[in-house]
C-alpha cells in the first residue's frame, strides 16, 4: 500500500483493490471480500472516519479504518487469513 501525502490517495498498484465500505460499523471478512471484488479500484481517495475494504496483491482481504488523514495517515488494519 502506498499513501500519497499530496492528495490523500490509497494506491494498491496492479492486482490490489480498495473500496469504501458503505455499511454500518466494521465490516466482516465476507462483507469486505464482496465489497472489494464488486467495487474495488486500484486507487481511491481516502478520508478520516471511514472503513475501507482491501484485496491485497497476495489476494488477502483486509478492513482498514482511517483515524487520521493528513500529512500522517493513521488507522486500524485487520487482515484475514486466506480461507
Amino acid at each position: 500500500m502506498v499513501f500519497e501525502e499530496k492528495d490523500q490517495k490509497l494506491d494498491l498498484y496492479e492486482n490490489g483493490y480498495v473500496a469504501l465500505w458503505r455499511g454500518k460499523g466494521k465490516p466482516d471478512y465476507r462483507q469486505c471480500h464482496d465489497t472489494a471484488y464488486a467495487e474495488g479500484l486500484n486507487e481511491l481517495e481516502i478520508s478520516a472516519g471511514r472503513w475501507y475494504c482491501l484485496k491485497t496483491v497476495e489476494s488477502r482481504i483486509a478492513a482498514f479504518f482511517i483515524e487520521e488523514a493528513g500529512k500522517t495517515v493513521r488507522g486500524r488494519l485487520t487482515v484475514w487469513e486466506k480461507p
